[in-house]
């Protein structure tokens, strides 16, 4: 691949965008950018159109790696789809060099809130948190890693960047593989999986389907989740089908910051300090991060006094691509009150309890409904309390003269059709929020990104529609 790009005479820190659904083939693509000394632009082909030509504009691609089935149709004023198993084999090597421009990839975020945006993260970034995630997790004791997530999501360059950069062995498995959960089961049991990090909606339906089939996952000896809120519950199911000896990190991180900033080792004896029902800490920052936690005016946050979360440290990305007003928004010269460092302003609530950093929310997800102030990420904790929810997301309508909270469940396969009545009154019975029975609509799935986080904007528009339906 980068004697192809070489030959082709594209100039170092061009963009070269990849579509690919064969995850073995893309990091082949990916690896040959880099040597190449190009910026790789990796885009879901099953986003709709617009976004992806949208994406080749704001990244200004050079051109595609692709190959030959796609869902998505090449349109004129595209920039040029190359497949990459037709590319021709190189006379010779000899004249090949490795080349290097500071920026390796530009992500664009997963957009479960909003309209996509276009992250820069440099080799120096990679370096940091990969020295941090091999001082903590010990990687050179770990052999068999799996590249369990997507392409466009920032944490496939975690899968193997902890893979292939401690000299190890990573696994792909096939598209059954991965989004059937027996499948997937059998894929870690029969590679004897080491290290694998997945999202919470994936690992609850792994961990479902473990303990329902009495099937144990014990060849892990680091199991990582993040990326979206789980329960102390939730983890202690978890180590029931895994070793006594597996390391069980809970992970939190941005696409901003280079994938992973603070970890949370859940030991038994951790989660037995916790209430069942609490979210799992964010816990402490990796070595190359930085943390602080700021009140309104500035000042630093005390003990357990809730702030917005910073980041500051090697991890901290380059900014969002031809957003100067965007960028200087989010990413920080300096703190507020003389702090000097580059960070970088997440929008999520946190406090400190003297010895984990916990998640309280984002600051624009508390509403007001009714005349009171509504956190939506409480009210869906409230809802996966109970025995029989899996997965559900709290949204509201669109009007703010007749707000209404509308909530998206999914329920767990044992669940029968007879405790819905039981959920409805689970979630009727809270005092703290004007929820009405006639609003909680159950969904045999909840859209999700490419990632495998829960889609917002998709799940706000299905509940808004059945909303709409019932009331015709």
């Amino acid at each position: 691949m980068s004697a192809y790009i070489q030959d082709r005479g594209v100039e170092v820190g061009s963009v070269i965008a990849i579509m690919q659904t064969n995850i073995g083939d893309a990091l082949a693509s990916m690896l040959g950018c880099l040597h190449a000394g190009c910026i790789y632009c990796p885009i879901d082909s099953f986003m709709p159109p617009a976004k992806i030509q949208r994406t080749f504009a704001v990244a200004n691609v050079e051109f595609v790696l692709s190959e030959q089935s796609l869902p998505y149709i090449w349109q004129s004023d595209d920039p040029e789809f190359v497949h990459y198993k037709e590319l021709p084999t190189p006379a010779s090597y000899t004249a090949l060099t490795q080349r290097y421009h500071p920026l390796a990839y530009i992500m664009f975020t997963s957009g479960s809130t909003g309209d996509p945006k276009g992250v820069a993260i440099g080799h120096a970034n990679l370096i940091e948190i990969f020295r941090g995630w091999d001082e903590v997790y010990q990687l050179k004791k770990l052999k068999r890693h799996l590249q369990f997530a997507s392409l466009s999501f920032d944490v496939f360059a975690g899968d193997w960047l902890r893979g292939l950069c401690s000299g190890a062995i990573i696994y792909v498995p096939s598209s059954t593989e991965k989004h059937v959960v027996g499948n997937l089961a059998d894929f870690i049991v029969a590679h004897q999986i080491e290290c694998a990090e997945f999202t919470p909606v994936i690992l609850r339906e792994l961990c479902n389907y473990a303990l329902k089939n009495n099937v144990k996952l014990s060849s892990f000896k680091l199991l990582i989740a993040g990326s979206d809120v789980m329960r102390v519950r939730e983890f202690k199911d978890v180590r029931k089908i895994i070793s006594d000896d597996c390391r069980l990190v809970f992970s939190y991180g941005t696409t901003e910051t280079t994938i992973d900033s603070t970890y949370f080792e859940a030991t038994r004896e951790a989660l037995n300090e916790l209430q069942n029902d609490a979210p799992l800490p964010i816990g402490v920052p990796f070595p190359c991060t930085l943390i602080a936690i700021l009140k309104d005016d500035g000042t630093h946050a005390d003990i357990h006094e809730i702030g917005e979360l910073y980041i500051g440290g090697g991890g901290v990305g380059q900014g969002y691509l031809h957003h100067d007003v965007r960028t200087s928004g989010r990413y920080l010269r300096r703190l507020p009150l003389g702090r000097h460092a580059r960070w970088y302003r997440t929008g999520d609530l946190a406090s400190y309890d003297g010895q984990n950093v916990n998640l309280h929310g984002r600051a624009d997800a508390r509403i007001k409904v009714h005349g009171k102030l509504i956190d939506l990420t409480e009210l869906e904790a409230h809802l996966r309390a109970h025995e029989d929810v899996l997965e559900c997301v709290a949204t509201t309508t669109l009007h703010d003269s007749d707000k209404k909270i509308l909530l998206l469940v999914k329920l767990k396969p044992t669940s029968v059709a007879l405790k819905r009545k039981a959920i409805v009154r689970h979630v009727s019975n809270l005092e703290d929020y004007p929820v009405s029975s006639n609003d909680i609509y159950f969904a045999k799935d909840l859209p999700v990104t490419i990632s495998g986080k829960i889609d917002r904007v998709e799940a706000n528009r299905i509940a808004i529609t059945l909303q709409a339906g019932a009331g015709k």
